[in-house]
């Protein structure tokens, strides 16, 4: 009996994170490491080989690698842990920044940075996404936890991009890098002092195939392939898009930060709205304001215009993610959570993974970047399939 008191004070002694603050903390501390950077590593890319279609490829090497290590960390996870796991996407994120670092003379370096940059995404999301999902409780409902975690992210997403140019201006790539990578080394570490601790979970490899391919999950895999055409549009060629626009990193950053900022208003409100009404049209009102932005930003060439696109792109992507993260949550409940985040992750990344091979090759031709845009366009139109299934949801309930 002692013995068995003694372990159990050792379990709990350093619970001091309840529900999902570890989580929210793991998050925070990852977003505003990586967000100094986000912004930035196309255009570091690009400034490194000089062509304009070359951090295309760089980012399609990373995304093939998630698709190769998602399998293999959805078993790894269910040995380790979620917390194990987290931890470790930390510490190969460090290595990934100091990789990308050394990349600069010499282009090896640049290759291993990528491939270990997409190990780090299924280290990091599937425990991260489980966690959200495994600390519910009460009527399984998402709205609250989404609204938060978007908060978060905004308020990381706001400071970063502008610290991140007036760093690289101020002290050149290797200081953001550095200070990253200090913020990032904490990120792995709240979760290990909440509540939840999550072992043992199931996953079957010709299972979680199944569901990739099953048409119960048609129209999220759809859906998940459009959002990663629709980041390969976002993540790469907007920055790039804007930097030939203003010619200055810290205009860039800053036209980030305050478009984020900005947004922040609206996200407490949409929490509530979803949770009390389930009103999931609000995702067509953020379909139909960020594709009709996507059709008009190539003609933007100026900072001030830049940075309108960016506000009203920041609430129409609220107005989207948030009840569409909420919806995903809520089917995980009834589905096996952790082969279900399989397949949402094959999905982005597998959309992503040919958006790049397709941006690269439309470059190649010298494709114009009104129709290099219109691609986002189609991948946030895809988001409307997943309104079916609150439907089917609302019907069952």
């Amino acid at each position: 009996m002692l013995r068995e008191n003694h372990q159990y004070i050792l379990r709990h002694r350093f619970t001091l994170l309840s529900g999902e603050k570890g989580v929210y903390l793991t998050n925070l501390f990852r977003a505003l490491g990586m967000n100094l950077v986000y912004l930035f590593i196309p255009l570091y890319i690009y400034e490194i080989i000089g062509r304009i279609e070359a951090p295309f490829l760089y980012y399609a090497v990373y995304h093939l690698w998630v698709l190769l290590s998602v399998f293999p960390v959805g078993f790894m996870m269910t040995k380790l842990g979620v917390d194990l796991t987290e931890f470790l996407s930390s510490l190969l994120r460090v290595v990934f920044l100091i990789f990308l670092i050394l990349g600069k003379n010499d282009f090896n370096f640049l290759i291993a940075s990528a491939i270990i940059w997409g190990i780090t995404i299924p280290l990091t999301w599937l425990p991260f996404h489980y966690c959200v999902v495994g600390t519910k409780t009460g009527e399984g409902r998402f709205g609250k936890e989404t609204s938060w975690l978007k908060i978060i992210d905004q308020l990381a997403g706001s400071l970063g991009p502008f610290l991140g140019g007036v760093l690289i201006v101020a002290l050149g790539f290797k200081a953001l890098y550095a200070v990253a990578i200090v913020i990032v080394l904490f990120s792995g570490l709240p979760m290990f002092f909440d509540q939840f601790e999550k072992k043992q979970m199931e996953f079957n490899l010709k299972r979680a195939l199944k569901t990739a391919v099953s048409k119960e999950n048609q129209n999220f895999m759809l859906s998940f392939l459009g959002f990663g055409l629709k980041d390969v549009i976002l993540v790469i060629a907007w920055p790039i898009f804007m930097f030939l626009a203003v010619k200055n990193y810290e205009v860039v950053g800053g036209i980030q930060t305050l478009a984020l900022l900005l947004s922040l208003i609206f996200l407490w409100w949409l929490g509530k709205v979803i949770d009390k009404k389930s009103d999931f049209r609000i995702l067509k009102w953020g379909v139909s304001l960020t594709s009709l932005i996507w059709v008009v930003r190539s003609f933007l060439l100026s900072p001030l215009t830049v940075f309108f696109s960016n506000v009203l792109y920041g609430f129409g992507t609220l107005l989207l993610y948030t009840p569409f993260d909420a919806l995903v949550y809520q089917s995980m409940i009834k589905r096996k959570k952790l082969e279900f985040l399989i397949v949402r992750e094959i999905g982005i990344h597998g959309g992503a993974f040919l958006g790049c091979l397709l941006v690269w090759y439309m470059l190649q031709k010298q494709v114009s970047w009104f129709v290099i845009f219109l691609l986002a366009s189609v991948g946030i139109l895809t988001s409307l399939l997943v309104t079916k299934e609150e439907i089917d949801y609302e019907n069952k309930s």
